[in-house]
């Protein structure tokens, strides 16, 4: 264990020497070579573009959720059109993303006979 300027004590991974807060005792290795992750790097992968378009909503004040309604510009917001320009055209990107998806439901749903041709 060593200690940096502020008494802060950190420890010393065995298996690759890397300095680092939290040792694991599955294989008394730190997290980069227990190969762990966070969870919340994965939170928003699902559908990519969704959670950018939520921040930029949430950003000017209307409803975080993709395609709800844009109301007016509200008077102390000055890049409210900039931002509304992102948002739909990264939610015009959306619509093809999830129609390709559907359309690969479709396609599979009818291979299998569950949907007629």
């Amino acid at each position: 264990m060593t200690w940096d300027e502020q008494a802060r004590p950190w420890f010393e991974c065995p298996a690759c020497g890397r300095r680092c807060k939290h040792l694991y005792l599955d294989a008394l290795a730190c997290r980069v070579c227990c190969r762990l992750d966070y969870a919340s790097r994965h939170l928003h992968r699902q559908v990519p573009g969704v959670h950018r378009v939520m921040r930029w909503r949430r950003m000017i004040g209307i409803d975080p959720h993709p395609f709800a309604a844009i109301t007016k510009r509200p008077r102390h917001h000055t890049r409210f059109h900039r931002i509304v320009a992102q948002i739909r055209a990264e939610e015009s990107k959306l619509v093809g993303h999830l129609s390709g998806i559907t359309r690969d439901l479709e396609r599979r749903a009818r291979l299998r006979g569950m949907l007629p041709k």
